[in-house]
């Protein structure tokens, strides 16, 4: 910024014009910003947009120290397993860093908070214009003076300020531990999809075999039409699953670029979910015990009582009535020299502050309802998730069964069919009610990993939750 200097006044300009110009002196030099332009260009759109090399993400994801998020070695060559998403996701997704570049509003809140109000400048000059103005000079008065009320507010005013800066770090820790968890549980889906459409794409392949067998069987007489119907019946019934389920792998691969942030062409390949025990084997007080000291957004909703805690106190200290002190100088017209200490203060006889109190007390109970509501919300998710984990562990051991008895079933026939004692037809009802019973079990068993998934997110801690 440009130099200022504060020169000498001539004898014979008026001493006021002296203290302005010194004051604006003192203004310029205690230090000012100077603007910056940021422009919104595609450039600069586009370099936000480009994926850092992997070894810069890294080590941005090793600088964060996520609270909830284990140390995590990213390496996309074997392929990219639940865990590795999440780490990626919070460092590429872009939700994610603009709620990081909007903590910038906190701080400026905590700096503003630190700040104590400027002392006020004020000066006034009176010149002679009429009446018996011999020996008369031009009067002049400067004065100074500062509100006290300041330093009574500041320290409830700063410990409040702090209070809210800890609580949105920690509120964005917890926006970015649920997207982590969004990208891991893509990622679960997409490969519980991907098993599905190869179990459908072996149905389909072995269906169009069976049509070949019967269509042949058809021209030697072996088989009637209404076989031959059945089994392309059956073939057409298998591809439109295969199809569907291509989508659903597809929608599912993109999901998971979402919710890490890259661009839907990118090349990702997931590496399938460990088989790893879970919350099956929780209780609903224990879990919702743990819980409640890991859960990031309660320790948050704890500091924003605290700070409206400390806005309630300044708001009680802010009854004191308003303050001001001042330091004051002049001369009148005729040369006659003063100095004083001057002093104001409010009288409290209307406004004593009674709205703000009830404002601030008023916060604060609402926030203590919302802590109850969120530990109420916390409980009952929890409850859900658990509910539904216990029942499904009979229904997939059931399910497994029967799979297993169909097998069993199917292999012996097949052994039967190769020594043509079984007609085709048979057989490939067989296979099918094999088919349908393994896509069940999948159905169940993703069911339970998602789960897993969301007791995750809902407990704070990566305790298990990809596997079958």
């Amino acid at each position: 910024m440009p130099e200022i200097v504060c020169c000498q006044t001539p004898p014979s300009r008026p001493r006021i014009a002296a203290g302005l110009s010194c004051l604006l002196a003192i203004s310029g030099l205690s230090g000012c910003e100077s603007y910056v332009p940021h422009p919104l260009s595609r450039d600069a759109v586009d370099a936000a947009l480009d994926r850092p090399p992997l070894g810069e993400l890294a080590q941005r994801y090793q600088a964060s120290q996520h609270p909830l998020l284990p140390p995590c070695v990213i390496d996309p060559s074997d392929g990219i397993d639940p865990t590795e998403a999440a780490c990626l996701a919070v460092v590429l997704n872009p939700d994610l860093r603009a709620g990081r570049a909007g903590r910038g509003l906190v701080a400026a809140q905590l700096i503003q908070a630190g700040l104590l109000p400027n002392p006020q400048f004020s000066a006034s000059i009176d010149q002679p214009a009429g009446g018996a103005t011999d020996g008369a000079v031009t009067a002049y008065g400067i004065g100074v003076d500062w509100e006290i009320n300041a330093l009574i507010e500041h320290n409830a005013a700063l410990a409040a300020a702090r209070a809210d800066d800890r609580a949105a770090q920690l509120d964005m820790a917890w926006e970015e531990w649920q997207v982590a968890c969004a990208a891991r549980l893509a990622v679960v889906q997409a490969a519980w999809q991907d098993q599905i459409r190869q179990v459908l794409s072996q149905a389909a392949a072995g269906a169009d075999a069976a049509l070949g067998d019967l269509t042949r069987a058809l021209d030697a007489g072996e088989a009637t039409s209404l076989d031959v119907a059945a089994a392309r019946s059956t073939l057409h019934g298998y591809q439109a699953q295969l199809r569907e389920a291509e989508r659903a792998g597809a929608l599912a691969q993109l999901e998971v670029k979402r919710a890490i942030g890259l661009p839907p062409d990118a090349t990702l390949v997931l590496r399938a979910p460990q088989v790893e025990a879970g919350a099956a084997d929780s209780t609903l007080e224990s879990a919702f015990r743990a819980a409640r000291d890991r859960r990031l957004d309660l320790a948050a909703l704890r500091l924003g009582y605290e700070a409206q805690e400390e806005r309630v106190r300044q708001s009680i200290l802010s009854q004191f009535p308003r303050l001001s002190l001042g330091l004051n100088g002049a001369r009148d017209t005729g040369d006659v020299r003063t100095i004083g200490l001057g002093v104001s203060l409010e009288l409290p006889i209307f406004d004593r502050g009674q709205g703000r109190i009830a404002g601030a007390r008023a916060t604060r109970a609402r926030l203590f309802q919302e802590y109850v509501a969120r530990e109420f919300a916390l409980r009952a998710d929890l409850g859900a998730i658990l509910t539904e984990l216990e029942s499904l562990g009979p229904e997939i051991d059931s399910q497994a069964a029967a799979l297993d008895a169909s097998q069993s079933t199917l292999d012996i026939i097949e052994r039967d069919a190769a020594q043509h004692l079984v007609d085709i037809l048979s057989l490939e009802q067989l296979r099918t009610d094999v088919t349908d019973n393994r896509l069940a079990l999948l159905a169940l068993q993703q069911r339970r990993a998602e789960l897993r998934v969301a007791f995750e997110t809902e407990s704070g801690s990566l305790a298990g939750g990809g596997g079958s």
